[in-house]
């Protein structure tokens, strides 16, 4: 909140979302730890770029069509991965089944995922394409994600993120989500793909790496998950003249 009152009233100084962070974290403690948790990172980040392009927020939808989980080398999990879906107020709009993942025998480097996640070496689509949802979302949206380590054990905890959907849809943030991580290694938007994936279709993607994600960002010596986790939304737009983003991945 603070860092968002001094983007809005003190644009001459502080226009710049990160800038702004650094500088919060510098002033509010000794070892400048301010706002850490992604999600909120997210949306200081969120707010900043809507008053950098005199953006007038409203409310968009997508489609949500699945999750997508990735990642290279796994020594680390040795269980089942589920998720749910929820709306701003936290009521659940899906829950997915488990799936199993894949734990690695042989042991090479686990790179961390500065690759197209369609060319991981795991890849988890939940649900799969014989089993695609189709569930209109809009504004804030809640991803939480289990794991199961026992046959019968129950679910625990693993991690979460918020995202909102007006990002997505706007054309001028559709742009900077596309790029704009790959410049500013300390932001936590996520990025914004789209490509043509065998059995789903022409796909949207809203990815998160590990240090996007709520819960996973402080593992850094990946004893939760392998360095190389990561977390794609799949999404349809709603047509518009407004919804063209169509940049290959």
């Amino acid at each position: 909140m603070s860092c968002c009152f001094l983007l809005y009233y003190y644009r001459d100084e502080f226009n710049d979302p990160l800038q702004t962070l650094r500088f919060y974290a510098q002033q509010r403690t000794s070892n400048e730890k301010g706002v850490t948790i992604p999600s909120q990172r997210r949306y200081v980040e969120y707010f900043g770029h809507l008053l950098n392009y005199q953006l007038i927020y409203t409310h968009k939808q997508i489609v949500f069509t699945g999750l997508l989980i990735t990642y290279e080398q796994n020594q680390v999990l040795n269980s089942s991965i589920s998720y749910t879906l929820s709306s701003y107020n936290h009521r659940i709009q899906y829950q997915s089944f488990e799936i199993p993942l894949e734990r690695n025998i042989t042991m090479h480097q686990d790179l961390r995922a500065n690759y197209s996640v369609l060319n991981a070496t795991h890849k988890h689509f939940i649900p799969s394409s014989s089993q695609q949802c189709q569930i209109p979302l809009e504004e804030d949206v809640l991803i939480e994600i289990f794991l199961t380590k026992a046959r019968r054990g129950k679910p625990e905890k693993l991690c979460h993120f918020w995202f909102n959907t007006f990002f997505l849809v706007d054309p001028k943030m559709q742009f900077l989500l596309s790029s704009y991580n790959e410049k500013h290694s300390e932001s936590n938007l996520g990025v914004l793909s789209s490509c043509l994936i065998p059995e789903f279709g022409h796909k949207h993607l809203y990815t998160m790496t590990k240090k996007d994600i709520d819960g996973l960002h402080k593992d850094r010596i990946h004893r939760l998950v392998p360095a190389s986790f990561t977390v794609s939304v799949l999404f349809d737009y709603i047509p518009t003249t407004s919804s063209t983003f169509s940049q290959p991945d």
